[in-house]
Protein backbone atom coordinates (compact mmCIF):
# COMPACT_ATOMS: atom_id res chain seq x y z
CA UNK A 1 0.00 0.00 0.00
CA UNK A 2 2.89 2.17 -0.39
CA UNK A 3 2.54 2.12 -4.01
CA UNK A 4 3.33 5.77 -5.59
CA UNK A 5 0.64 5.72 -7.69
CA UNK A 6 -2.92 7.00 -6.15
CA UNK A 7 -4.63 4.54 -8.81
CA UNK A 8 -2.65 1.68 -7.67
CA UNK A 9 -3.34 2.47 -4.01
CA UNK A 10 -6.88 2.80 -4.81
CA UNK A 11 -6.77 -0.20 -6.82
CA UNK A 12 -4.94 -2.27 -3.36
CA UNK A 13 -7.46 -0.71 -1.05
CA UNK A 14 -10.79 -1.87 -3.00
CA UNK A 15 -9.65 -5.37 -2.58
CA UNK A 16 -8.92 -4.94 1.16
CA UNK A 17 -12.87 -3.84 1.46
CA UNK A 18 -13.80 -6.57 -0.76
CA UNK A 19 -11.95 -9.06 1.56
CA UNK A 20 -13.09 -7.52 4.99
CA UNK A 21 -16.36 -8.07 3.94
CA UNK A 22 -16.05 -11.73 2.27
CA UNK A 23 -13.06 -13.08 4.38
CA UNK A 24 -12.87 -10.89 7.41
CA UNK A 25 -11.49 -13.77 9.90
CA UNK A 26 -8.24 -13.38 7.27
CA UNK A 27 -8.42 -9.58 7.50
CA UNK A 28 -8.60 -10.06 11.65
CA UNK A 29 -5.35 -11.80 11.78
CA UNK A 30 -3.70 -8.66 10.13
CA UNK A 31 -5.47 -5.63 11.68
CA UNK A 32 -2.18 -4.22 13.40
CA UNK A 33 -0.65 -3.71 10.24
CA UNK A 34 -3.96 -2.66 8.24
CA UNK A 35 -5.62 -0.28 10.65
CA UNK A 36 -2.54 1.89 10.96
CA UNK A 37 -2.31 1.80 7.17
CA UNK A 38 -5.82 2.47 6.59
CA UNK A 39 -5.08 5.99 8.91
CA UNK A 40 -1.97 6.90 7.10
CA UNK A 41 -4.47 6.39 3.85
CA UNK A 42 -7.27 8.89 5.68
CA UNK A 43 -4.91 11.92 5.83
CA UNK A 44 -5.06 14.65 3.07
CA UNK A 45 -1.67 15.74 3.47
CA UNK A 46 -0.18 12.98 1.12
CA UNK A 47 -0.57 13.84 -1.97
CA UNK A 48 -0.76 10.31 -3.50
CA UNK A 49 -4.22 10.59 -0.90
CA UNK A 50 -6.58 11.59 -3.32
CA UNK A 51 -9.90 11.69 -2.39
CA UNK A 52 -10.75 8.38 -3.32
CA UNK A 53 -8.16 6.52 -1.54
CA UNK A 54 -8.86 8.51 1.39
CA UNK A 55 -12.79 7.75 0.85
CA UNK A 56 -12.23 4.01 0.78
CA UNK A 57 -9.89 3.94 3.32
CA UNK A 58 -12.45 5.25 5.32
CA UNK A 59 -14.69 2.70 4.16
CA UNK A 60 -12.29 -0.12 5.12
CA UNK A 61 -12.47 1.57 8.65
CA UNK A 62 -15.86 1.27 8.93
CA UNK A 63 -16.47 -1.73 7.46
CA UNK A 64 -13.77 -3.43 9.95
CA UNK A 65 -16.92 -2.41 12.79
CA UNK A 66 -19.67 -4.48 10.42
CA UNK A 67 -17.43 -7.72 9.68
CA UNK A 68 -14.71 -8.10 12.41
CA UNK A 69 -15.49 -9.25 16.23
CA UNK A 70 -15.74 -6.45 18.67
CA UNK A 71 -12.48 -8.09 21.16
CA UNK A 72 -10.41 -7.40 18.44
CA UNK A 73 -11.21 -3.54 17.49
CA UNK A 74 -11.69 -2.50 20.77
CA UNK A 75 -7.63 -1.84 21.23
CA UNK A 76 -7.33 0.33 18.31
CA UNK A 77 -11.09 2.39 19.32
CA UNK A 78 -9.26 5.41 20.97
CA UNK A 79 -6.58 5.60 18.54
CA UNK A 80 -9.20 5.42 15.83
CA UNK A 81 -11.52 8.05 16.92
CA UNK A 82 -8.49 10.58 17.88
CA UNK A 83 -6.91 9.89 14.50
CA UNK A 84 -10.03 10.40 12.61
CA UNK A 85 -10.82 13.80 14.17
CA UNK A 86 -8.74 15.99 11.37
CA UNK A 87 -10.39 14.25 8.98
CA UNK A 88 -13.84 16.02 10.16
CA UNK A 89 -12.11 19.13 8.16
CA UNK A 90 -11.09 17.56 4.73
CA UNK A 91 -11.84 19.47 2.05
CA UNK A 92 -13.87 17.19 0.35
CA UNK A 93 -17.61 16.77 1.62
CA UNK A 94 -17.58 12.83 0.95
CA UNK A 95 -14.59 12.09 2.93
CA UNK A 96 -15.80 14.31 6.11
CA UNK A 97 -19.11 12.51 5.73
CA UNK A 98 -17.72 9.13 5.70
CA UNK A 99 -15.05 9.98 8.41
CA UNK A 100 -18.55 10.62 10.55
CA UNK A 101 -19.59 7.51 10.16
CA UNK A 102 -16.60 5.82 10.71
CA UNK A 103 -16.53 7.43 13.74
CA UNK A 104 -19.78 7.39 14.84
CA UNK A 105 -19.46 3.40 14.11
CA UNK A 106 -16.11 3.33 16.64
CA UNK A 107 -18.08 5.64 18.89
CA UNK A 108 -20.95 2.77 19.48
CA UNK A 109 -18.11 -0.09 19.30
CA UNK A 110 -19.53 -2.25 21.95
CA UNK A 111 -22.76 -0.23 22.83
CA UNK A 112 -25.62 -2.21 22.48
CA UNK A 113 -28.39 0.21 20.65
CA UNK A 114 -31.82 0.51 22.55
Amino acid sequence: LALPHPQARYASITTILTTIDELPELVASHLSSLIPTFLKMVKSNDKLNKSEVRLVSLNCLEALTRCIELTKLVPYQERILKELSPVLDDKKRKVRKAAVDARQAYFELGRSVD
